[in-house]
This record gives structure tokens, sequence and C-alpha cells, in this order.
């Protein structure tokens, strides 16, 4: 009897332990999503700022800008609070937020205003009067403009997919548990590039040294292994922070 009520309990723990993670594990992976979609957002913000002309690339360049621009951002707060802190990025991701939702009203307001002006003098004046407007100009435009979007959105989500799937194989855990590499060299980079990511999301490594030789500073390019670190301090795990 006595057994069987330590069986209940045990379970019941263990059942209300796993409900907790499970909650832990959605809400790191939001975390995790809403800081690419800032990512996404602030690089779209940049590239409308600085008023550059990206035709098919734009969405892909947007991300990368973005990410570079935070991880930036990050460091100097890691510099100036001396480690990375999940409420304290949290208001700085929101504060982004609010930030590219006002410029990119403009950039909107902006575009509706050039849409009315181009609807408003659709007649060109090279057409004489009395005469339509040369549909076939504006149709060859867009389905050109037509092809390359679809070129775009057929070989950027595949590329981006690939990434995933090939750097989802590199390390991972296996069922007990232990950690499982795709192949035998990732075991000789990867340590220096883990421990570094590690050094900044648990070590508050700032001003950066090397965490291999102490006292000496970091001058290997790390700014890769700061995003990891990043997406680490939200509590994400190693093979899907790397």
């Amino acid at each position: 009897m006595i057994g069987s009520l330590l069986k209940r309990r045990c379970y019941r723990f263990a059942k209300s332990d796993l409900a907790s993670l499970q909650h832990d594990t959605i809400c790191i992976m939001l975390i995790s999503i809403f800081f690419f979609i800032v990512a996404y957002l602030v690089g779209y913000a940049i590239i409308k700022l600085c008023k550059l002309d990206l035709e098919n690339i734009i969405h892909p360049t947007a991300m990368l800008l973005g990410l570079v621009f935070l991880c930036l951002l990050f460091y100097l707060e890691g510099l100036v609070f001396g480690s990375l802190g999940i409420f304290r990025s949290l208001i700085t991701l929101m504060g982004l937020i609010v930030i590219t939702g006002v410029v990119l009203r403009k950039e909107l307001r902006r575009l509706s205003r050039r849409a009315r002006s181009c609807s408003a003098g659709l007649v060109s004046r090279n057409d004489k009067p009395g005469r339509l407007p040369r549909p076939f100009h504006g149709l060859a435009m867009t389905l050109r403009q037509a092809q390359g979007k679809l070129s775009a959105m057929i070989i950027q989500p595949v590329f981006i997919l690939f990434i995933i799937w090939f750097f989802g194989r590199s390390l991972f855990f296996g069922t007990n548990g232990e950690i499982i590499a795709g192949d035998r060299l990732v075991w000789t980079d990867w340590p220096l590039h883990i421990g570094m990511a590690a050094n900044f999301a648990y070590g508050a490594n700032f001003p950066p040294q090397n965490p291999h030789f102490s006292g000496i500073a970091l001058t290997y390019p790390f700014m890769s292994d700061f995003l990891s670190g990043i997406l680490l301090s939200f509590g994400t795990s190693l093979p899907m922070s790397f």
C-alpha cells in the first residue's frame, strides 16, 4: 500500500515536471522565433531607410542585416552590463519592435502616396490624346517581376531548408541524452565554438577573453558564436543554438 502510494506520488511529480518542461520549451521556442522576427523587421527597416534596391534578395538580406545589428546591439549591452540577460533582451526586442513599426509605417505611407500618384498619372506624356496607354510595356515588366519573384520564392526557401537540415544533422542529442555528431570533423572544430558561445551565455565573458587561455583577449572573429550565445541565454538547446 505504501509502495503504491509512493508510486502514485512519483508519477504525479514526473507528470507535473514533464508539463513544466513542455511549457518552458514552448516559451523558449517563442522567444527564439520572436528574436528572428525582430531581426528581419530591423533589417527590412534598415534597407528601406538606406533606400537599397535589392529586388529579389531583399528578404534574406533583411534577415542578415537584422542579425548583424542585433548581435552588435546585444554585444554593446553585454559590455555595459557585464552579461546577457533574457529580461533585458526582451525589453530591447520590444523597443526595437516599436521603432521599426514607426519606420515602416512612414515607408508604407510613402508607398501609398507613390501608388496614388502613379495611378493619377497613368497616361504617359508620349501617348497621344485620345489613345489608350500602351498596356504591353507594363505587362512585360510585370511578367519579368513575377519571374524574378517566383525564382526567389523557390530558390530561397529550398536553400534555407537545406541549411537547417545540414546543421540540424551536425550535432544532436541521442535517445539516451548523449551528444551525437553527424561527422567526425565536428569534434575537431565545434568544441572551440561551443566554448565561446557558452562563455558568452553563462560566463559573463565581457570584455571577451579566450575561454581556453585565461587572461588573454579573444582575437578570433566570434560574432557568429556570440549569436549562438544569445540563443543559449534564452534557454535554447545546444544543437538548436548552432
